[in-house]
Parts: structure tokens; C-alpha cells; sequence
């Protein structure tokens, strides 16, 4: 089972692959699917409704000696983060081309591998823009959001581009390409 207490737990294919498993009340399949598409999510093996109203998501499981949260990039050894922020805004900005939304952008859905890529998770909030809403209890006490981010409103293209913007502010993200990271 995950750390945090959500509902994901890992595990073994038969033919030895590793596996996460996570169960939710929402998920969009489609951006989940499109992200792998553009090597910037986990492969995406199932996704099904079952009973009492939740989704059953199978997804590739991430190598943790590999991956690093975004989250942590303050910690020692942390791979280098040249060039992240441009990287992730071109496959947001082609999400929001195709009329999609992460609606969750924050450092603890960013995972970046050792060699630099990255890739976006936990796409519950995710779905088609001005169709897709805001589920009830968004945290807005430890996690700054845009003003419009309530319980029940739509998500917006432009919720995804102010956390980015938080994330990756534009003249450090030119800057960043620059830098190294220190080891």
C-alpha cells in the first residue's frame, strides 16, 4: 500500500512487470493515455469503473530508485532539473491544445528520473476543459491556488498554466536552462 493512505498499491504482472494500482471516484483515462503518448506519464493498462462507483486505474509502476517527486528537489542527489519547466509547459501546452486539463499540477505530481525527463500523475482531476470540475475539498490552505479554484467549478487551462507558473516561474525557467543543479 502507498505511504500517504490512498488507495494505491503495488504490484507484479505475471510475467514480472511492476505494476501500480489505484483506486478513486474520478480519473480521465483519456489525458492519462495521451501523457504516455508523449512518454510524460506512467503506461496506462486499464482504467474501469467498478462497483460502488469507483475506477480500478492499472498504470506501469514508477522505479522509486530511478524517479524522484518533484517534491523533494531540495533533498541531496536530486537529478538535474535543466530545462524541466520548459518541458513540462510544451506537453501541458499540447494537453490544452487538445482541449484538456491536468487540473492537479503541484510538485508531488511531477516525477523526474535520474536522466532528467519527467512525468505527470494522478490524473483524477483531469478531463476535458469547461467539462471537468473541481471535486468537493480542494485544499486551498497548504497548497496556493488560483483564485477561481473552488469546490465545483470548472477547471481551466489557465488553473493548469498559474501552477506551473508557481512551479516554474518564466524568467527562472530560461535561467534554469542555463544551470545546472548543484550535485
Amino acid at each position: 500500500r502507498h505511504p500517504s493512505k490512498k488507495l494505491i498499491f503495488y504490484g507484479e504482472t505475471e510475467k514480472g512487470d511492476q505494476i501500480c494500482i489505484k483506486f478513486t471516484r474520478r480519473y480521465s483515462s483519456e489525458t492519462h493515455q495521451y501523457c504516455a503518448s508523449l512518454r510524460a506519464a506512467p503506461v496506462l493498462h486499464a482504467c474501469q469503473m467498478i462497483i460502488g462507483g469507483w475506477y480500478l486505474v492499472v498504470m506501469d509502476a514508477i522505479n522509486r530508485n530511478e524517479h524522484r517527486v518533484y517534491s523533494e528537489r531540495h533533498v541531496d542527489n536530486f537529478p538535474s532539473t535543466v530545462g524541466l519547466g520548459r518541458k513540462i509547459r510544451e506537453v501541458v501546452t499540447q494537453l490544452h491544445n487538445r482541449n484538456m486539463v491536468h487540473g492537479d499540477l503541484r510538485d508531488t505530481n511531477i516525477i523526474v528520473a535520474n536522466d532528467g525527463s519527467f512525468m505527470l500523475i494522478d490524473f483524477d482531476w483531469s478531463g476535458i476543459e469547461g467539462q471537468v470540475r473541481y471535486p468537493p475539498l480542494v485544499n486551498r490552505v497548504d497548497i496556493q491556488r488560483p483564485d477561481n479554484v473552488l469546490d465545483g467549478n470548472l477547471i481551466m487551462r489557465q488553473d493548469d498554466v498559474y501552477m506551473l507558473d508557481r512551479l516554474f516561474p518564466l524568467p527562472a525557467v530560461d535561467a534554469m536552462d542555463t544551470m545546472e543543479t548543484p550535485d
